[in-house]
């Protein structure tokens, strides 16, 4: 399906005006309603998503649902159809800047502006929750700010409704507190009263400030998880065998020079590249950053010389084309400005697309195979299956140093 240019018209009555932006599930557009005479966001689902009956019945369900949430601080979503085999929602177009954009043009932000945005966003999730829809990625990229300065949650079209089985509860560890702790944008800072968290070494020493290491619980904790149903053996086994005496659920993470901690991923996401500890994510959003690149994925392939090498898979966004001749040294500069030397890409390989499965979740451990010049593992859960033959293929004429 080529994605929509300039005056294309969407089920006859979008036409679309540009390109707002792209996640991980849908495509965003500025379009004018032809009807109704007015300007709207258009979301179009990824073509892979439209094609699992499951997800769609879901995103229909689930598109209706949100519709009926009318509110001050929620996003409208107005209408939703089928265009050239995939799936679109029309919803309320807001000019303004993400949340995530105001953090980071004008951090930090004035505590009692920052409670005021937070008191919005509570109320726009209670009244979702109130009536069975509940959000799941509720983050800074979400939030709309008007130029009224308000706050307006946004995607709740995609998100799981009520009882779905993805749906994850718990409490806040560690965060920051308004009007006590002067906080650090990216920063998950301390832990909260009551909660006992440390950053440990491979041996379950704590580390000193400035280094990174596993994110773990020293002592019980208000809300804590004591069993699983039926399953004392792995509970114990899942949780608490990797550093006795300890809590730790499988994620990195670092002090910076003051003590505060910053999480870094799944530990099976951080990478040692000679003795730093560099998250996958970090480096693939330094990647997304660039305007040429649409999506990236980034892994640790073993490394004789540094413990582990980054190889990272991206890409490009079409308006790019194939990106030039220089896009690989491009793109190595461009991480090397965002992050610094040490996460410079050993390999960069532009793809047509990454092995997903039909959720959408990237499996890095195919990607790991490939970089490792190991046997491509089981690829039977992946929404697309001959992927993993083109990225296996091209590999082999990547730019490598």
């Amino acid at each position: 399906m080529p994605e929509p240019t300039r005056d294309t018209m969407v089920d006859g009555r979008y036409r679309v005006v540009s390109r707002l932006g792209s996640g991980g599930m849908a495509d965003v557009f500025l379009a004018e309603d032809q009807q109704l005479g007015r300007k709207v966001a258009l979301k179009l689902l990824h073509r892979r998503f439209a094609e699992d009956p499951d997800f769609v019945e879901r995103f229909r369900r689930e598109a209706q649902a949100a519709a009926g949430l009318q509110h001050p601080n929620v996003v409208g979503v107005y209408d939703r159809g089928e265009y050239d085999g995939t799936y679109y929602i029309a919803m309320e177009y807001l000019p303004g800047r993400t949340l995530k954009q105001l953090i980071r043009e004008e951090a930090p932000l004035d505590p009692i502006r920052a409670i005021d945005i937070t008191i919005q966003i509570l109320k726009a999730a209670r009244f979702a929750h109130r009536r069975g829809i509940i959000h799941r990625d509720l983050k800074p990229h979400n939030v709309m700010i008007d130029d009224a300065g308000d706050a307006k949650v946004t995607d709740f079209g995609i998100a799981r409704a009520g009882a779905s089985d993805m749906t994850e509860t718990g409490s806040i560890m560690i965060s920051p507190l308004p009007g006590v702790t002067n906080g650090k944008p990216g920063a998950a800072m301390t832990a909260l009263p009551g909660v006992a968290a440390d950053v440990v070494d491979d041996e379950g020493n704590s580390v000193p400030n400035g280094s990174g290491g596993y994110l773990v619980l020293t002592e019980p904790w208000p809300a804590m998880l004591r069993t699983i149903w039926g399953d004392d053996a792995r509970y114990v086994d899942t949780y608490w065998s990797r550093f006795p005496g300890k809590y730790f659920a499988g994620d990195g993470a670092k002090r910076d020079t003051e003590g505060d901690i910053w999480l870094l991923g799944r530990v099976d996401d951080v990478m040692n590249i000679s003795g730093h500890r560099l998250s996958t994510t970090e480096i693939e959003s330094a990647l997304v950053s660039n305007p040429k690149v649409a999506e990236a994925a980034v892994v640790g392939a073993s490394d004789e010389m540094t413990g582990q090498a980054i190889v990272a898979f991206v890409i490009l966004r079409s308006e790019a084309g194939d990106g030039g001749p220089d896009v690989v040294q491009e793109l190595r500069a461009h991480v090397v400005k965002e992050i610094g030397k040490i996460a410079q890409p050993r390999q960069i390989m532009v793809v047509a697309e990454l092995p997903k499965t039909r959720s959408g979740k990237i499996m890095r451990r195919l990607l790991r195979d490939v970089a490792e010049n190991r046997p491509v593992g089981d690829v039977t859960t992946l929404a697309d299956t001959t992927v993993m033959e083109s990225i296996k293929a091209g590999m082999v004429t990547s730019t490598e140093d």
